[in-house]
């Protein structure tokens, strides 16, 4: 090979050979093998993906408040998945725990009050869903109230990142250092119910790891703190383009 061959693989997750732990989000592809010309120079770019925006922003990641009123011991409410505004939010809350969700619209808080004195947990996993802090416990006042300290968040997936284990890169995520599998990070800019499209009009491309040839392609959908994204059932598309120079 005396000059750059490029490589493109159209895959779409309803064609996956294999569903790590039956998720669409971690396909495997059964490919035909690609063999590659040894101490070759591989760049790859991400030319375009379609994913649905059918995650819900309350699922099985963000969904559990953890609790204790008057000192009875602790309880676990898992908050039912779907999506929610902050009243509905309060609404299933209040009912569900008789802690009561009152909003605040000039803040984007909650003041949570009850009868009884009572704490949230900082082993909840929602506490951003309630403008609370992460890891921090949370005890009633002198009123039996708990005010947000922060702005709620109920958009919990700010980006949708594509690893691939197939490849090693020069990318560098926070979320975790010790993997070097990020390809992309696409925005969360639609909608729920509507369609998040990616098109590589920079024709950005990353730098892998040499290998020798392909025969299955690993890919995964996480989100911005590495959490595999829920798609409840939808498939989604990518196009990668593989740019093989020689040495």
């Amino acid at each position: 090979m005396s000059k750059r061959e490029t490589i493109q693989l159209f895959l779409n997750s309803v064609d996956a050979s294999e569903y790590i732990n039956n998720s669409h989000s971690e396909p495997i592809f059964n490919l035909p093998q690609i063999t590659i010309p040894k101490s070759s120079v591989i760049k790859l770019g991400i030319q375009a993906a379609q994913i649905p925006h059918s995650f819900y922003n309350i699922d099985d990641i963000n969904n559990r408040l953890t609790y204790e009123i008057n000192g009875l011991g602790t309880q676990n409410y898992n908050i039912p998945q779907g999506n929610y505004n902050v009243n509905t939010l309060g609404f299933i809350l209040n009912a569900a725990t008789g802690i009561t969700f009152q909003y605040i619209s000039t803040t984007n808080t909650y003041i949570m009050a009850h009868a009884l004195p009572f704490e949230i947990y900082g082993t909840s996993n929602c506490m951003e869903l309630l403008g609370l802090q992460e890891d921090v416990d949370y005890a009633s006042d002198m009123d039996n109230s708990i005010y947000s300290d922060r702005s709620i968040n109920l958009f919990p997936i700010k980006n949708i990142c594509l690893l691939s284990h197939n490849f090693i890169t020069n990318n560098v995520s926070t979320t975790d250092t010790s993997l070097a599998n990020y390809l992309l990070s696409i925005p969360n800019n639609t909608p729920s119910n509507s369609i998040i499209y990616y098109t590589n009009s920079s024709q950005l491309l990353t730098n892998v790891n040499s290998i020798t040839n392909i025969t299955s392609f690993h890919v995964k959908l996480v989100d911005q703190r590495g959490r595999l994204i829920d798609l409840n059932g939808h498939h989604w598309s990518v196009v990668i383009e593989l740019h093989i120079f020689p040495k």
